[in-house]
C-alpha cells in the first residue's frame, strides 16, 4: 500500500473529529430521531450479532419515512449489549457505503469487552450516504475473533438522529417554566414547561437533567444528562408529560448530594416527530438540610461479572456515619437477572433475587439490613448460580459500573462520628442500647440515668412520625428497660422495616438508636 495523500489524511481528520465531537442533543439542537428494534427477535427482541445465531448479517430496511431537508448532521445511536464477553470491533454499514464502528465507553477500562455492558453509543453519519423517504437499509457486524468461538452482541435498538437548520426548518420551540433558576429542590419537584409548534400540536414534553446520579447509560460518568433508550424509548430521565400543562412530579428524595449545581431541559415533541431542546433553568440546589444522600460508586468491578462462573465481588466506600444510615439502595443494571442467587454486604446476605430471564433489566432494590455497612471500604459480592439438572445455566450478567449504592442519612440523629459506634452520650442518659437488633416480636430498649428526670421515650418512623410512646414519666437515677413488640398506639402490627428508639431527657438531651423490625 502506498503513503496516504494529504487529501486523504485530511477526510480521515475529518472522519475521526466528527467521531469526537458526537454528543447527546444539547440545548438549542433541532432534530428527529427515528426508532428501529427488532420486534421480531428472540432474547428480549434483540438484534443477534455474530455467532451461531447471527441474524444472517444481511441489509435491514428501515421503514422510516426519513426526513433531510435543511439537515445539517446526522448520527446513529446504538442500543448495545456486550452479551458474550471478549466480542469486538461492532460496526454498521449503512446503505451500503462502508463499515463503520461503533465506538467504545471510554469509562469502561481497556479491554472494554472483557467488562459486561450495556451502553448507547452514538457515531457520526456522513449525510450524502443516507436517501430521503424509505429506502434506507443498515446491516451489523463483529469481528470474528472471540476466546471461545462465540462473538455476540445484542443490539436493543438502533436510532438514526438527524439534526436540521432552526433558522430554515419549521420546528417546536418553548421554554422551561418551572422550577425556577436557583430555586431549591425539595424532595418532590414540579417540573414543567411551555411549547409550541407551526405545525401542529405539542404530543409531549421529556424532561432531562444535568447532575450526578446514578449510571444506567452504562458509561461510567456520573455527571452527565441523564437518561437512556431501551427499544427506542426513552428511560431513567426526570420524567415525560403527555397533556397540557405537560406537568411531571420529580421524586429527588434519592438524588445524591450534588457538588455542582443541578440543571434541567426539556425536550418537546410536536406531532410531526420534530423535536426541540430548550435551554435549561440552572443554578438549582438540593433544599435538604437534615437529610443527605451518598452515591457510593463501586470500583474492584470484576472482568466477565456473569453469575454462573462464581462468587463476584466488588468494593465501594462509605464516607458517611453508618449510625446514621435510615435508608439504603442497590442500583445497577443487568441481563437475564431471573438467574441471580442473592447479594451480600460484607458477607451478611441482604437481598434474594428480581427479575425475568434473557432480557435487560434496571433495578432500584431497597436494603432493610442497614447494620451491614460499614465505615470505610466495604465489600459486595454476588452469589453463584446453581446448576440446573445438573447442567451450567445463563446467569445474572451485572453490567458496567457495577452495583452502585445509595446510603440516606438523617444527620439529627445524635452519634458518635469518630468512632461510628457508640451513641453520644448527654449527662442524663447513659448506656442505650436495643437487643436483640435485628428482631423479631419484641426486642429490649435499656439505658441508664445519671440524674432523675422526665424521661419521654418512643418508637420513630423512617419518615420521622412516633409510632409508639412507651414511657412519658419522671424517673428516678439508674438502669432502665422497656420492651417494644411492634406494636402502634392503637395496638395494631406496624410494618416491617427500620425504626428509632428515641430517649429525650427534660433537660432537653435525646439519644436515638436505629433498630431493625422483620416481621
Amino acid at each position: 500500500m502506498g503513503k496516504p495523500t494529504i487529501a486523504t489524511i485530511a477526510i480521515l481528520l475529518v472522519f475521526f473529529l466528527s467521531r469526537e465531537t458526537v454528543a447527546q442533543p444539547q440545548p438549542g439542537d433541532v432534530f428527529r430521531e427515528y426508532m428501529w428494534y427488532n420486534v421480531h427477535g428472540d432474547a428480549d427482541q434483540t438484534l443477534r450479532v455474530g455467532g451461531k445465531y447471527d441474524y444472517g448479517g444481511g441489509n435491514i430496511t428501515f421503514s422510516h419515512d426519513v426526513d433531510l431537508e435543511h439537515a445539517i448532521k446526522a448520527e446513529v445511536v446504538v442500543e448495545k449489549i456486550l452479551c458474550h464477553d471478549s466480542t469486538r470491533e461492532l460496526a454498521i454499514e449503512i446503505n451500503d457505503s462502508g463499515w463503520i464502528e461503533i465506538p467504545e465507553a471510554e469509562g469502561i477500562p481497556l479491554p472494554q469487552h472483557a467488562y459486561q455492558h450495556h451502553i448507547y453509543p452514538s457515531v457520526a453519519v456522513p449525510l450524502d450516504i443516507l436517501k430521503s423517504g424509505r429506502e434506507n437499509v443498515f446491516k451489523m457486524k463483529v469481528s470474528t475473533t472471540h476466546r471461545w468461538d462465540w462473538p455476540q452482541n445484542l443490539i436493543n435498538g438502533v436510532h438514526f438522529r438527524i439534526y436540521y437548520d432552526g433558522n430554515k426548518k419549521a420546528h417546536p420551540t418553548g421554554r422551561m417554566v418551572s422550577p425556577a433558576s436557583k430555586d431549591k429542590l425539595g424532595d418532590t419537584v414540579t417540573v414543567s414547561a411551555q411549547g409550541q409548534s407551526p405545525s401542529g400540536e405539542i404530543s409531549k414534553i421529556e424532561y432531562i437533567g444535568l447532575y450526578t446520579d446514578v449510571n444506567f447509560e452504562g458509561d461510567g460518568i456520573y455527571y452527565q444528562w441523564h437518561y437512556h433508550y431501551y427499544h427506542g424509548r426513552i428511560k431513567n430521565h426526570i420524567g415525560t408529560g403527555l397533556k397540557t400543562p405537560f406537568e411531571v412530579e420529580w421524586n429527588t428524595s434519592w438524588v445524591p448530594d450534588q457538588e455542582q449545581p443541578i440543571q434541567i431541559a426539556a425536550r418537546i415533541h410536536d406531532e410531526t416527530g420534530m423535536i426541540y431542546m430548550t435551554e435549561p433553568v440552572g443554578d438549582l440546589k438540593l433544599g435538604r438540610d437534615t437529610i443527605s444522600v451518598e452515591l457510593c460508586k463501586p470500583y474492584n468491578i470484576p472482568t466477565r461479572w456473569v453469575t454462573r462462573y462464581d462468587v463476584q465481588p466488588e468494593s465501594f466506600d462509605v464516607t458517611g456515619n453508618p449510625e446514621q444510615i435510615i435508608a439504603a439502595r442497590l442500583v445497577w443494571s443487568s441481563w437475564s437477572p431471573g438467574y441471580m442467587n442473592g447479594i451480600s454486604i460484607n458477607n451478611t446476605k441482604v437481598f434474594d433475587r428480581e427479575g425475568p430471564t434473557y432480557k435487560y433489566y434496571d433495578h432500584r432494590v431497597g436494603i432493610k439490613l442497614l447494620n451491614v455497612f460499614l465505615k470505610g471500604k466495604n465489600v459486595l459480592s454476588t452469589g453463584v448460580t446453581p446448576r440446573i439438572n445438573g447442567n451450567m445455566v445463563h446467569g445474572m450478567e451485572v453490567n458496567w459500573p457495577g452495583i452502585m449504592v445509595l446510603l440516606r442519612y438523617d444527620k439529627r440523629i445524635e452519634t458518635s462520628i469518630e468512632s461510628g459506634e457508640t451513641p453520644v452520650i448527654p449527662s442524663s442518659i447513659d448506656d442505650l442500647g436495643v437487643f436483640p437488633n435485628p428482631f423479631n416480636g419484641s426486642t429490649a430498649i435499656r439505658y441508664t440515668l445519671s440524674a432523675a428526670t422526665h424521661v419521654r421515650s418512643e418508637i420513630i418512623s423512617l419518615s420521622g412520625q412516633s409510632v409508639r410512646t412507651l414511657v412519658d414519666s419522671f424517673q428516678e437515677p439508674g438502669k432502665k428497660l422497656f420492651r417494644w413488640d411492634g406494636t402502634n398506639e392503637a395496638g395494631g402490627q406496624a410494618a416491617s422495616g427500620v425504626y428509632f428508639a428515641a430517649v429525650s431527657a427534660g433537660n432537653g438531651q435525646r439519644v436515638v438508636i436505629k433498630m431493625m423490625y422483620i416481621r
